[in-house]
């Protein structure tokens, strides 16, 4: 099967073709060595235009708003370190044609696991962080992960049902409230990840967070996304990914 796919030998001198005989045609039999190395401009440029090709991205942020982000001694909140920094600086590799919106996650007064803080369509990088920085706030409540992942998978899940644009879900955490994310509410939303298609980049302040087993790493791996904690950069981390299905247009 493989031969007949046109695969090659992984350690015989040349790496001939498995199967010499049955592949299709306009396959080389003997490739010539690459002249040398991609430059990483040119990977750069490959990249851009392969997001272009897809489209603009949507993402939708949900940022942990509960009373533990701003406990003291807790570094969750304010400064470039903290939620609402690293969202922001994570903006920079969105376009004003992406999509995106923050969900504030906590246990509103309505039931709801969550409060628009941005409402999802177009922005200016510059608004949107203002709108964000002033409506951010600590709430004198606890956080839903499971709810409001559910609510965030399903509501991603209708976004990209007929198109192929990069989508993602970004989750910025403490983790405080993960007692809420284990037995079956973590398996339910283990599942909804896999079923939904859209990757998840967990993001979590503390460090440890994303070791194997974990909540957060396996809420990451079961939706095909990215697990960070507080052992890496956060800030730089989160731009990369963010900045994978954005347009990064100013």
């Amino acid at each position: 099967m493989f031969g007949a796919a046109g695969f090659r030998h992984a350690t015989e001198f040349g790496h001939p073709l498995l199967d010499d005989e049955h592949v299709g045609t306009g396959v080389l039999r003997l490739p010539r060595p690459l002249p040398g190395p991609a430059e990483r401009t040119s990977v750069e440029s490959a990249l851009e235009q392969y997001r272009r090709a897809r489209g603009p991205g949507r993402v939708l942020y949900l940022l942990d708003s509960s009373s533990s982000m701003d406990q003291e001694g807790a570094r969750g909140w304010d400064g470039p370190g903290g939620g609402p920094g690293i969202l922001t600086q994570s903006l920079g590799g969105l376009g004003t044609q992406d999509e995106y919106g923050v969900w504030a996650v906590y246990d509103t007064l309505g039931g709801r696991p969550y409060e628009v803080l941005l409402p999802f369509g177009q922005h200016r990088r510059a608004e949107a962080a203002q709108v964000v920085e002033a409506g951010a706030a600590v709430r004198d409540a606890e956080a839903d992960p499971h709810a409001a992942l559910l609510a965030a998978l399903d509501d991603m899940a209708g976004r990209g049902a007929d198109d192929e644009r990069p989508r993602l879900i970004v989750y910025i955490t403490d983790d405080e409230d993960n007692n809420r994310l284990t037995g079956r509410n973590l398996d339910e939303v283990l599942a909804r990840a896999r079923q939904a298609g859209v990757p998840v980049v967990m993001v979590s302040l503390v460090a440890g967070s994303c070791d194997r087993g974990r909540p957060d790493a396996r809420i990451a791996e079961a939706s095909g996304g990215r697990c960070l904690d507080a052992g890496e950069d956060l800030g730089r981390g989160l731009y990369d990914e963010v900045a994978r299905v954005g347009m990064k247009e100013e």
